[in-house]
């Protein structure tokens, strides 16, 4: 059905837009030779009295062709020719006018019905990251970014990547046991690999009451839970927030642990409660081969727990209540099941020390308070059970050289080992008890299944206005908004902001759009309106073969009195029509590259 939805919103946009230029020319007698949507050969269609209505091959958007638009001749009479500057005008923002109409209309609507969107929460803070040395914390939820509302964590994500000012203020509504919000001035970073500015916070993506979706014929179907049980803890431990369940299923994911799952079910007659234990995944022979390491995050860099915790920058943590410490989130997942603090075990210049346990510290405030690093050296955490953990090497071993070749990274290992996975690697590693280094070779194997088959339903919240004058307020500053959104991203764009590989075309706009329809009908309905609004202000540019680029045409020809040659316009337009294949066999690149990961 997504699909279908898919197909018809996409068109519909289309069909908006070249139905303002239908009916514009209609408005000032030029007849209308053809209306398509997609261009290239004529698929189907039928033929009215004077116009051939089509759908042709190409999805790449749509046009009108009218009559008279090639001839050489002097115009004839309901030929495009023949109209005047200003119903020529008219005629090529036809499209854009009906895109930002359609919009205006849709957008408080929708608001009066209720339009729900991704919460406007905090999930996840980058250790280190802008928002974390601000003191953001998971669960925050988000209400200002200066004197913008937060309908929805796609707000704020635009409102950071977009920001034209080297500072923000984020307005955070209050904390438990917090009577008034709380304002933050953050500093925005340009990320490299995402191509635009961000604070290092991700959305919160468990509904806070942790009601579990669960996929049918899978591992957690067949133990017998069921979508809209309510998680209530996890191998004994009791969970009341994201967080909380977050880190005791990853660290029971990471390390091949049993899951066991407490649970509560509203049946129709009574409440029910239960515990189901889930058998670990089968090994799959037929997945990706991997080294089973990954890069260990236990040199502090910040502590601001100190005295409470003694850490000091630098020292590197090693275990804690006898197990081995891969980074942050594990030291966070004991303090959940000790209730604070786990006695740990750490170094400082090659020394060994110990602290004692905390019961004031809990996981959210660990995370928010204490940062780990990488450090200098490619400290190993190993996967259990995987290719690397039954070749010998240990938890805290530093690689050295893979293949005889200096190594420093996990990226570093990722790209050697990509061409030649097959082969066993000789990896040289120090090891805090070995006097010498040692080598070892790793058979690359195929990981683990890790999916049990059920997840969590999304964290969502529904705006809804009160009555039909806040819904046309909040339509019009939301359509307001996107325009901005869209200005501030060419702009971006142009002067490097924001990476030219975030472009995307038809076939991003298409699996973004299914994604949306998969929402529901009202999710569709308002990204079909963003849309609209982002394809009217595109076609505002005076970009040859553009609706801008003819405006800019009509309005050369009114302030000189004629209208350019039909070499020049020609040349003009033929210009334009290379800009825009180039563009599109750009984008459509783009999109395939990212199919293709």
């Amino acid at each position: 059905m997504a699909t279908i939805l898919t197909i018809l919103g996409i068109g519909l946009i289309l069909f908006v837009h070249e139905a303002g230029h239908f009916f514009a020319a209609r408005r000032a007698g030029v007849r209308v030779e053809v209306f398509s949507l997609g261009f290239g050969p004529r698929l189907f269609g039928w033929r009215g009295a004077e116009t051939d209505y089509r759908i042709s091959l190409l999805p790449l958007g749509g046009y009108v062709r009218m009559s008279g638009e090639e001839q050489n001749r002097p115009p004839r009479k309901g030929e495009l020719g023949a109209a005047s500057a200003g119903q020529r005008f008219l005629i090529f923002s036809g499209g854009i006018l009906m895109n930002f109409l359609f919009a205006l209309i849709l957008i408080p609507i929708l608001f009066r019905l209720g339009v729900p969107f991704e919460a406007p929460v905090v999930g996840v803070v980058e250790q280190g990251s802008p928002a974390w040395k601000a003191g953001i914390q998971e669960g925050d939820q988000l209400l200002h970014v200066g004197e913008d509302p937060m309908h929805g964590f796609r707000n704020f994500f635009a409102a950071v990547a977009l920001s034209e000012e080297s500072e923000i203020q984020i307005e955070i509504a209050p904390r438990v046991g917090e009577t008034e919000s709380r304002w933050f001035t953050i500093e925005p970073e340009f990320n490299e690999d995402s191509g635009f500015k961000r604070v290092g916070v991700g959305p919160a993506i468990m509904d806070p009451k942790l009601i579990l979706e669960v996929l049918p014929d899978s591992l957690a179907s067949k133990a017998g839970l069921q979508s809209g049980d309510q998680l209530t803890g996890v191998n004994g431990v009791s969970v009341s927030s994201p967080q909380e369940a977050r880190l005791l299923l990853q660290d029971t994911s990471l390390y091949r642990k049993p899951l066991s799952l407490n649970w509560w079910r509203d049946n129709p007659n009574a409440p029910e409660i239960g515990t189901t234990t889930l058998p670990l995944p089968e090994a799959s022979e037929e997945g990706p081969l991997q080294v089973g390491v990954r890069q260990a995050a236990v040199v502090v860099e910040e502590n601001h727990l100190f005295p409470t915790l003694p850490f000091q920058k630098g020292d590197v943590l090693l275990e804690a209540n006898g197990q081995p410490i891969q980074r942050l989130d594990d030291l966070a997942t004991l303090c959940i099941q000790n209730r604070g603090f786990p006695e740990t075990t750490f170094l400082r210049d090659g020394v060994s020390n110990k602290t004692k346990g905390v019961a004031e510290v809990s996981a959210a405030d660990l995370l928010a308070n204490l940062w780990l690093t990488e450090g200098d050296s490619f400290r190993v955490a190993v996967i259990p059970n995987g290719a690397a953990a039954k070749a010998g090497l240990q938890d805290h071993d530093i690689l050295l050289r893979l293949n005889g070749e200096p190594l420093s990274d996990i990226n570093q290992l990722s790209r050697r080992v990509q061409q030649d996975l097959e082969e066993p690697l000789e990896f040289l590693v120090a090891r805090n008890n070995a006097p010498n280094p040692i080598t070892i070779r790793v058979q690359p194997a195929p990981g683990p299944n890790l999916s049990y088959g059920f997840g969590f339903r999304s964290w969502r919240v529904t705006v809804k206005s009160s009555s039909l004058l806040q819904a046309l307020h909040m339509g019009l500053t939301e359509a307001q908004r996107m325009v901005i959104e869209i200005k501030s991203t060419l702009a971006g764009m142009f002067s490097g902001k924001v990476a030219k590989k975030n472009m995307g075309g038809i076939i991003l706009i298409g699996q973004v759009t299914h994604s949306f329809a998969s929402e529901g009908f009202i999710p569709l309905l308002f990204f079909l309106a963003m849309i609209s609004i982002h394809l009217g202000v595109l076609n505002l540019l005076p970009i040859p073969a553009l609706d801008g680029g003819h405006m800019l045409l009509v309005i050369l020809e009114k302030i000189r009195g004629k209208p350019l040659s039909s070499r020049t316009q020609g040349a003009f337009n033929m210009v334009g029509a290379l800009l825009i294949l180039g563009l599109v066999f750009f984008v459509t690149m783009q999109d395939i590259s990212r199919i293709m990961g």
